[in-house]
């Protein structure tokens, strides 16, 4: 054969998440921007939150399926609102390293999932070490 070692490694696929530190932070991130929008009125996050919803939300109404490519038109949204609630919220000196190491954190995260979303062939332990939730599948 080949690749003597197909055993030891998961069939050729591409999984298509994002890094899941940058997902699940804006996930936390993301009522406290809603907040301050709506709060504080503030117009670049109520301007923030309207391009995200209004990407996201006809596809919240038509739901037929769990596909990825439903959300990709949100993640440019997604960033702004990252960047927004990073620079806002950690200001000075201390945020500075603390944004790095943000930056630092979801660039490590997404090295480690490269493989599988680039579809490279990888051990199964270490495919079923990076699948947290069976919904991923």
């Amino acid at each position: 054969t080949l690749f003597p070692y197909t055993t030891l490694f998961r069939s050729f696929g591409i999984i298509a998440i994002g890094s899941p530190f940058f997902w699940w932070s804006f996930l936390l991130m993301m009522p406290f921007l809603v907040i301050s929008a709506w709060k504080r009125r503030i117009r670049a996050d109520f301007l923030v939150a309207m391009g995200y919803f209004s990407q996201l939300l006809p596809w919240a109404v038509g739901y037929k399926g769990g596909f990825f490519y439903y959300i990709i038109q949100s993640v440019p949204w997604m960033c702004l609102w990252v960047a927004v609630w990073l620079y806002r919220y950690l200001p000075g000196p201390k945020g500075r390293w603390l944004r790095w190491g943000f930056i630092i954190g979801t660039l490590i995260v997404l090295a480690i999932w490269y493989p599988l979303l680039t579809g490279f062939p990888v051990l199964k332990a270490y495919y079923s070490r990076l699948i947290w939730l069976r919904c991923w599948i």
